[in-house]
C-alpha cells in the first residue's frame, strides 16, 4: 500500500511533466521530416528539451516537500518516505520522454523499446535489491517501500543515460548525411512553443485525468471501506490486495498495446501531412486489428485463470491472491476497451485533434468517481472499485469512437473483432477444461497452468490464422518473419 500510494500519485505528475509533450514532438518532428524541414525538427527538440527539464526540476521539488501533505490527504502516513524516494524520477522521466519523442518523430522505435527493457530490469533488480538491504538493516514497512521506489529511479536513471549515448550517437551520424533539396529555415522559439503545447496540453490534461481515476482508488477505496465500518487494517490490505495484484495485471495488455499506438501516431501523421488516403486507412485498420488480436484474448484468459495466474507469481500471498482473483476476473473486462481508448486516442493525436480525448477521459473520470463512491460505500464493497474502472473505460471508448466517425474518414469493421471473440472463447474454454483435468490437489500446478496457457495461446494462434485475422504483414516485419510466412503459405495459413 505505501508502495502504490508513491507510484500512482508519481504516475500522476508523470503525466502532467512528459505524457503530453513526447506525443506532441513525435507529431512534430515527423511532420517537420515528412516535409524536408530536418534543421527545424532539431530546434523543435531543443527547445522541447529545455521545458521538459524545467518541468523536471518544478515536479521533483513539488512532489518531495508535499510528500507529507499528500500522505496525510489519502490517509496513508507512512507513505511520505516512499513518496520522497520516487519524486527525482520525475526529472529523468522528463529527460527520457523528451529524447524518445524526437527518436519516434523518426519513426526509430528501437531506442524507445531498449530504453524501456533497461528501465523495467533496472527497476526490478534494483528495487528488489534496495529493499533486501532495507529488511536486513531491520527497517519498517515503510523504510523497505521507500527503498523499493528509490530502486525504481534509479532504474529510469539508467535509461536516461542510454538514451542520452543514443542520442549523440545520432546526432554525429545525422551531421554527415544531409538529405537533398533539404529546407533549412526554423520557426521562432515563441512559435515551437506554442504548437508543442497546443498539441500537448490535451494531451497531458487527458493522461492527468487517467491518472486521476488511480488516485481516486487510493483516497476512495480505504476511505469508504472504513465508512462503511471496516477496520483502517483491515481496508488498506483489501486496497493492497486490489492495486498490487489485480492491477499490475489489468495494466499489462494495454502496456503492450501502447507501442502500437506510439508508432501509429508519427507514422499516421505523416500520411495525413502528404493526403494520402489509402495509406493512413492501411495504418488504421492494422492497428485497430492487433489491438484486437491481442486485447480479447488476454481479457478472455484473465477471466478464466485470475487465481491460479496470482497463485503462480506470489506464491507466498495466497489470502491475498483470494481476494484479488475475483477482482481482476471483473477488471479484465475493461481491459478490451482500455486498450481501444489507447489507440483511439492516437489517431485522434494525429489528425490534429488532441482536445477531443480530454472530454472523454473527463467523462469516463466523473463515472469513476461518482460509480465508485456509491459501490464502494454500499454492500459491494471493494468490488465496486473494478466495476467502477468498466464503467470508466466503456463510457471514454463509447465517446472516443463518436469523435473518430465525426472528425476522421475511418471505421471501425466489427467482423474481425467477432472473430476474435470466438476464437478467444473457444481457446480459452479448452484450455480451462485442459487446467481442471491436470489439476492435482496439494500442488502449486505451474505446470498445468503453463500448459493450458500454452494450449491456449497456440489454439487462439491457429484459428485467428483459419479466420483470417493474422495477415502476412502483421508478421514479416518481426524477427524471422519471412521465414515463419514462407512456413505459413506452404500450409496455406496466412493471408496478405
Amino acid at each position: 500500500a505505501y508502495f502504490s500510494a508513491a507510484h500512482n500519485v508519481y504516475m500522476l505528475l508523470n503525466s502532467v511533466s512528459a505524457a503530453g509533450l513526447p506525443v506532441a514532438l513525435s507529431i512534430l518532428v515527423s511532420k517537420n521530416i515528412t516535409e524536408g524541414k530536418n534543421t527545424n525538427a532539431s530546434r523543435i527538440f531543443a527547445v522541447a528539451m529545455a521545458i521538459f527539464a524545467s518541468l523536471g526540476v518544478l515536479s521533483t521539488i513539488g512532489l518531495y516537500f508535499g510528500a507529507d501533505a499528500y500522505s496525510e490527504f489519502i490517509g496513508i502516513k507512512e507513505a511520505s518516505f516512499a513518496v520522497k524516494a520516487i519524486s527525482p524520477t520525475l526529472l529523468f522521466i522528463c529527460l527520457s520522454g523528451g529524447i524518445r519523442g524526437y527518436f519516434q518523430g523518426y519513426k526509430m522505435m528501437a531506442p524507445t523499446a531498449v530504453s524501456q527493457l533497461l528501465e523495467s530490469i533496472g527497476k526490478l533488480v534494483l528495487g528488489i535489491a534496495f529493499a533486501i538491504l532495507v529488511i536486513k538493516s531491520g527497517g519498517g514497512s515503510s523504510f523497505t517501500a521507500a527503498g523499493a521506489v528509490a530502486g525504481l529511479s534509479l532504474g529510469v536513471l539508467i535509461s536516461l543515460i542510454y538514451l542520452l549515448v543514443r542520442l549523440i550517437l545520432f546526432n554525429k551520424k545525422s551531421w554527415n548525411i544531409q538529405p537533398e533539396c533539404a529546407d533549412n529555415t526554423t520557426d521562432k522559439i515563441s512559435s515551437i512553443v506554442r504548437s508543442l503545447f497546443y498539441i500537448a496540453f490535451p494531451i497531458t490534461l487527458s493522461s492527468c485525468i487517467t491518472s486521476l481515476t488511480s488516485v481516486a482508488d487510493t483516497a476512495l477505496i480505504t476511505n469508504r471501506l472504513i465508512d462503511g465500518g471496516m477496520s483502517s487494517d483491515a481496508a488498506v490490505t483489501l486496497y493492497s490486495s486490489y492495486t498490487n495484484l489485480a492491477i499490475p495485471l489489468f495494466n499489462l495488455p494495454p502496456a503492450l498495446i501502447t507501442p502500437i499506438a506510439i508508432s501509429l501516431v508519427p507514422s499516421l501523421t505523416a500520411s495525413v501531412t502528404r493526403g494520402n488516403t489509402a495509406s493512413s486507412e492501411r495504418f488504421f485498420s492494422s492497428a485497430v486489428r492487433l489491438c484486437n488480436i491481442l486485447a480479447i484474448p488476454a481479457s478472455a484468459g484473465l477471466a478464466a485463470f485470475s487465481k491460479p495466474i496470482l497463485l503462480l507469481i506470489y506464491p507466498g500471498e495466497r489470502e491475498a491472491c483470494s481476494f484479488a482473483a475475483p477482482l481482476l476476473t471483473v477488471l479484465s473486462v475493461a481491459i478490451v476497451f482500455s486498450c481501444l481508448i489507447t489507440v483511439l486516442n492516437a489517431v485522434l493525436q494525429a489528425y490534429m485533434k488532441p482536445v477531443l480525448p480530454i472530454i472523454s477521459m473527463a467523462a469516463g473520470a466523473v463515472i469513476k468517481i461518482i460509480s465508485e463512491y456509491f459501490l464502494v460505500g454500499s454492500d459491494l464493497g471493494v468490488m465496486g472499485a473494478p466495476i467502477s474502472t468498466i464503467a470508466c473505460t466503456f463510457t471514454i471508448f463509447l465517446v472516443d469512437l463518436v469523435f473518430v466517425i465525426l472528425y476522421t474518414p475511418h471505421r471501425i469493421e466489427f467482423k474481425p473483432i467477432v472473430k476474435s471473440l470466438i476464437s478467444s472463447f473457444i481457446s480459452v474454454t479448452a484450455s480451462a477444461l485442459s487446467y481442471h483435468l491436470m489439476l492435482q490437489p496439494k500442488s502449486n500446478n505451474a505446470f498445468a497452468l503453463i500448459t493450458s496457457i500454452a494450449l491456449a495461446m497456440v489454439s487462439y494462434g491457429l484459428l485467428a490464422l483459419i479466420m483470417g485475422l493474422i495477415r502476412k504483414s502483421d508478421i514479416s516485419g518481426i524477427p524471422f518473419g519471412s521465414k515463419i510466412v514462407n512456413g505459413l503459405q506452404m500450409l496455406k495459413l496466412i493471408r496478405e
